[in-house]
């Protein structure tokens, strides 16, 4: 028997079969910028069909990104350079806000209990377990005052008296980072969108962000960093808040064909965005096809209501 040819198909399923798929979910956050009102509207109106893969390649990729997060932020605040608050791993306990990694109890920072999602306090009522456990940083929560915009930036860095916000990427290769002669431009528009929500004077800092500190990290050695500055960037969360109430306005109206896409051609949506719409974003009848999904969507949500009535 062939062992070998037998288990060169478990690699086979892992790569080639997805697992589990879901209904695309709306989710508006800075980390999905630039906004587009056509990828909005269809993941709207045609959630189904755009379904989304928990595939073996994405989730190692996204879990890669997540670990490489976690360490690049406590190594920035092992070497004091990166600013914010710090959670014990153990206890739950959360420092105060300053520079530096602290462990679980450091007396150089107060403490206070940790609480879950829904606010609830966790962790031990008397105090951290101060073992000297290590922390994981807390990323800084934001909130657009006009629009309602949630998200939470990677950090902040002080250098110098300066001040930066923090933005890390992984890329693929080294060659792929090496080669960047400036950062990405979706990068650019969601760590803008950061930098405009920040408010560093509300968390212990009497200054504002200077810039934003792009950390660009290849997978295959990441010793091979590269740290890129740029300038604040508004555009952004400013074409947000006049594009988002408009597309609300077109899903009510129905008048789709107002909707603007913000990629010129299917390529371009591929390299830049990742869209999980390209595909059907580019066929000639899209807005036949959005307005059809809409009278769908407006029959069903008449029949849901028709059966609660009835159940009354």
């Amino acid at each position: 028997m062939d062992h070998d040819k037998i288990l060169e198909n478990v690699s086979k399923e892992l790569l080639e079969n997805e697992s589990w798929r879901a209904p695309y979910k709306v989710r508006i956050r800075p980390s999905s910028f630039p906004f587009c009102q056509v990828e909005y509207l269809f993941a709207m109106l045609d959630p189904i069909e755009a379904s989304v893969g928990d595939n073996f390649m994405g989730k190692i990729f996204v879990n890669i990104g997540t670990a490489t997060h976690e360490v690049i932020q406590t190594y920035l605040g092992r070497v004091g350079l990166l600013y914010g608050k710090w959670k014990c791993k153990k206890c739950w306990y959360t420092s105060s806000p300053g520079l530096g990694t602290p462990y679980c109890g450091d007396h150089r920072s107060e403490w206070t209990r940790g609480e879950d999602r829904e606010s609830n306090p966790i962790g031990p009522e008397e105090g951290p377990c101060c073992k000297g456990f290590a922390t994981r940083y807390v990323e800084f929560e934001l909130i657009d005052p006009v629009s309602g915009l949630k998200g939470s930036c990677d950090g902040l860095i002080l250098i110098g008296g300066h001040l930066y916000l923090l933005e890390v990427k992984t890329k693929a290769s080294s060659s792929v980072v090496r080669a960047l002669k400036e950062p990405d431009p979706p990068h650019v528009a969601q760590a803008g969108t950061y930098a405009e929500l920040c408010t560093p004077r509300d968390w212990g800092l009497d200054q504002d962000i200077e810039g934003i500190a792009f950390c660009y990290i290849p997978r295959d050695y990441p010793n091979k960093m590269r740290f890129m500055f740029h300038e604040r960037a508004p555009a952004a969360l400013e074409d947000f808040r006049v594009e988002y109430p408009e597309v609300k306005e077109i899903m009510k109206k129905g008048n789709i064909e107002a909707a603007r896409a913000i990629c010129p051609n299917e390529k371009y949506a591929r390299k830049m965005r990742y869209c999980e719409f390209a595909g059907q974003c580019f066929r000639p009848d899209r807005t036949k096809f959005l307005k059809g999904k809409r009278k769908e969507l407006i029959e069903i949500k008449k029949a849901e209501r028709e059966v609660l009535d009835q159940g009354e």
